[in-house]
């Protein structure tokens, strides 16, 4: 059974988003996905995957294989309608047991307000062509 959490604001569910991938939290993670058969999630160096049975199938694999994480995500452009909100931003993730930043990873995110508040239908994220290996303002620990 899904269970959905009502997100207010296309941020509140960004937040969320975040918040279950440094959790590593598969059950957070799918309450921000839209139960729509169209949703859409691209990993970098992914194949498209496309329904929210093989996007949760990819996040259990992911959450569940990866070291514990902090994400700072920075630089965000948001493009905006009524019912659809994209937010492009860049992703820096510090891998907390090697103490090291990875990245950045340009994402886009696409969130849909529904009966449901808003929810994401698309995470699409590839790797910078270049970065800056700790990003600006945030300390080292």
């Amino acid at each position: 059974m899904v269970i959905n959490s009502i997100f207010n604001t296309p941020e509140q569910a960004e937040s969320a988003f975040y918040a279950a991938f440094e959790s590593r939290s598969v059950e957070a993670m799918m309450r921000v996905w839209s139960d729509d058969l169209e949703v859409v999630c691209i990993h970098p160096q992914g194949a498209k995957l496309v329904g929210r049975a093989a996007v949760q199938q990819s996040w259990e694999q992911i959450l569940t294989r990866s070291p514990a994480i902090r994400i700072d995500v920075r630089n965000r452009q948001t493009l905006s309608g009524d019912s659809l909100v994209a937010h492009i931003v860049s992703e820096h993730i510090y891998v907390v047991d090697r103490r090291i930043w990875q990245g950045p990873i340009l994402a886009t995110n696409v969130y849909r307000r529904g009966g449901m508040g808003w929810q994401i239908v698309l995470h699409h994220a590839s790797a910078a062509p270049s970065y800056d290996p700790i990003p600006s303002g945030v300390t080292r620990h």
